[in-house]
């Protein structure tokens, strides 16, 4: 297994600021940076324990020996199979002899199956169980109780905000106090993934791009990444009460492709892929993240393809996000808003090539305490 995790934060002290709310909001970005560092690499490892538990049980249904002997007989064919491939010419007529050498080692896949006469049922329950636990692994937490909220159009925003009535809102635009950028990634198989991100605190643009694939996926592989953006602003609160934001976005990107293709064996895959507008207040003391989700495919299958541009480019569209901690009348609060993308596959024989790459402005963010 592979880890890459890392973050970084800037805050500039805005005039009006207080010494102590500043450094306040340093060391809750601190706290939050080593935090999730932390639970990166938490998440990985309980990732590869359920994996490894997996490949050993299923060892046990096929015997120690006779899985390895599977194995090495499956490999074998497939790097026949490409061995093949690199010596066709790469035109029409290449393709259609690759596709018939394709179906000629499923073919012969199959008949090596057949062989070792293992109870797919049970193997079926061992794929059933394993998703369900890593389903319950996953790092990526719905928000109203398993409903989280989308994003919305400006037509279903509150009247006084489209006429630009302030009050009882405070209305914030760029440039912004601060930005924060967070990712972490693990796998096990495949290669390195491609990723880029922005968070800047002078225009309001955040986003990021994620690019993976595996085109040989072996025995129980995984690709997890999750890319926080964000940008950060003071908020004094005026009463006691959770924090209303509405939060504009316009849309400067909005792509993402996900396909699985079934390899061989007894294949399995699952994918969830998606991006998210979120709300966190660091300081003075940490809420955990309110989200709403601008997509998400969350897919399992060993032969599909899902891709497409979701949001109309340089349209605007809003988040509506709450708290989930309330904050004493007076408080200096720092908070983070902005995009988090993130692309989990875990699959077993299944190829895999997917894109994420969602980028917007954030023009303005209207808070104010729900108790007004």
């Amino acid at each position: 297994m592979i880890i890459d995790v890392d973050s970084k934060h800037k805050l500039v002290k805005p005039d009006g600021i207080a010494a102590s709310d500043y450094l306040g909001a340093l060391r809750g970005m601190s706290v939050l940076e080593e935090r999730v560092i932390s639970e990166t690499r938490q998440s990985a490892a309980r990732i590869e324990d359920a994996l490894s538990d997996y490949q050993k049980e299923v060892q046990t249904l096929f015997g120690e020996k006779k899985y390895t002997n599977y194995r090495e007989q499956i490999r074998d064919r497939i790097a026949r199979y490409w061995a093949a491939a690199d010596g066709l010419p790469r035109d029409n007529e290449g393709r259609v002899q690759m596709k018939a050498n394709r179906k000629q080692m499923s073919s012969e896949i199959n008949q090596i199956q057949k062989t070792y006469g293992i109870d797919e049922e049970k193997l079926a329950f061992l794929q059933q169980s394993r998703d369900q636990a890593l389903t319950k692994l996953s790092p990526i937490r719905d928000t109203n109780g398993g409903s989280p909220s989308h994003l919305i159009p400006t037509s279903q925003i509150p009247h006084d905000l489209r006429a630009g009535r302030t009050n009882p809102w405070v209305s914030i635009t760029p440039p912004y106090s601060g930005s924060s950028w967070q990712y972490g990634w693990s796998r096990r198989g495949g290669m390195d993934p491609r990723l880029s991100g922005v968070a800047n605190a002078t225009t309001g643009e955040v986003g990021s791009h994620q690019r993976v694939w595996d085109s040989d996926a072996s025995d129980n592989s995984f690709m997890h990444i999750d890319y926080r953006n964000r940008v950060g602003v003071f908020f004094q609160i005026p009463v006691t009460g959770l924090v209303e934001a509405y939060i504009e976005l316009q849309n400067i990107g909005s792509y993402h492709q996900v396909i699985h293709d079934d390899e061989f064996g007894w294949s399995s895959g699952t994918a969830r892929v998606g991006s998210r507008i979120t709300m966190q207040v660091v300081s003075p003391s940490e809420s955990s993240e309110s989200s709403a989700v601008a997509f998400e495919v969350r897919r399992s299958g060993t032969d599909f393809s899902d891709w497409g541009n979701g949001y109309t480019l340089g349209n605007s569209y809003w988040a509506h996000l709450f708290s989930n901690q309330l904050y004493t009348a007076g408080q200096m609060l720092y908070l983070l808003v902005g995009s988090y993308e993130y692309l989990h596959e875990t699959v077993n024989d299944v190829s895999y090539n997917d894109q994420v790459t969602y980028r917007w402005f954030i023009p303005r963010i209207w808070l104010r305490s729900s108790g007004e």
